[in-house]
């Protein structure tokens, strides 16, 4: 039986990759968001060009197996300098979601990537799902709203949720963030400078196995309700930046200016503990990733 799948926030880096997994298992695949001129659409049986809202989402007239819900802000630098809209996007569209799928798609089973964001600072330790909620950044303010609302409406209206706090996501394609912006500087500058100390830590997972685990949620009986998305290792933006110059083919020269962005935690590292238990693990690791991502790169900006 073909499954009916709608992915949110459809334009962007996971939504597009989630919605060609689907689309390559024979589901029919919708999506609504708001596209750029370079979005690749093709995957979609349907698009509406629109922001997140219970009416939009009545134009499809179809009863989803699954929502994907990647709307909502990606970025803590802008969410910083503009709450407000972030607010919108991210805990606003979580609202119209809700109340769409309680009121005409109760059945549904709602995936949402989230954030490691909601736990603020934390030691250079595995972060658990049950490690405290202190947010330091309005992005991850608006996360922890947003993952409330999502058990609000597993609790008390008994929907089938379950949110993903997706650490560093990242493939082939992918234009913006670290890999992208490191690349470019590199590429660039005889000595490209970048924010921080080096000592940072981040915990990768590649956007096949972030796409792997939504699919692996989405078949098990008693998925659970909050889940770590991580690789289970972390590795310092140093570290990072000198894999990518060995890569990249050019000699070792970049530099850490020492300051660290407003709202960024210093550490990140997913804890494993609900993951192991599932029996599911990534597969694609951080250095063969790299490399491919750096061949992609290469072969199309280098």
């Amino acid at each position: 039986m073909t499954i009916n799948v709608l992915v949110t926030g459809g334009a962007g880096f996971l939504a597009i990759n989630t919605a060609k997994f689907f689309k390559a298992q024979a589901a029919s695949v919708f999506g609504i968001g708001r596209s750029k001129d370079d979005s690749d659409l093709e995957c979609y049986d349907r698009w509406i060009e629109s922001s997140v809202t219970c009416k939009a989402l009545l134009e499809f007239d179809v009863r989803f197996d699954l929502v994907v819900h990647c709307g909502g802000g990606s970025s803590v630098g802008y969410a910083q300098e503009n709450p407000l809209e972030d607010f919108y996007k991210t805990v606003a569209g979580v609202a119209e979601l809700l109340e769409f799928v309680k009121k005409n798609n109760p059945e549904a089973h709602v995936i949402y990537p989230s954030s490691p964001a909601v736990h603020g600072q934390q030691p250079d330790v595995p972060i658990d799902e049950d490690d405290e909620i202190k947010p330091v950044s309005v992005y991850g303010y608006h996360k922890e709203m947003a993952e409330n609302l999502l058990i609000c409406g597993h609790k008390l209206f008994g929907l089938k949720v379950s949110i993903i706090r997706f650490y560093s996501i990242y493939g082939v394609g992918l234009k913006k963030q670290l890999l992208w912006d490191a690349c470019k500087k590199i590429v660039s500058s005889p000595s490209a400078v970048f924010w921080g100390d080096g000592n940072e830590t981040r915990d990768w997972i590649h956007v096949d196995d972030a796409v792997g685990l939504i699919h692996f949620l989405f078949t098990i009986s008693e998925p659970p309700l909050v889940v770590n998305g991580g690789g289970g290792a972390s590795m310092t933006v140093r570290c990072v930046i000198e894999l990518l110059e060995r890569y990249l083919g050019v000699p070792p020269s970049s530099s850490f200016n020492g300051s660290a962005k407003a709202g960024d935690p210093k550490y990140y590292c997913a804890g494993q503990r609900v993951l192991k238990g599932l029996g599911w693990s990534p597969k694609v690791s951080i250095q063969d990733g790299l490399f491919d991502y750096v061949e992609w790169f290469k072969k199309n900006y280098g």
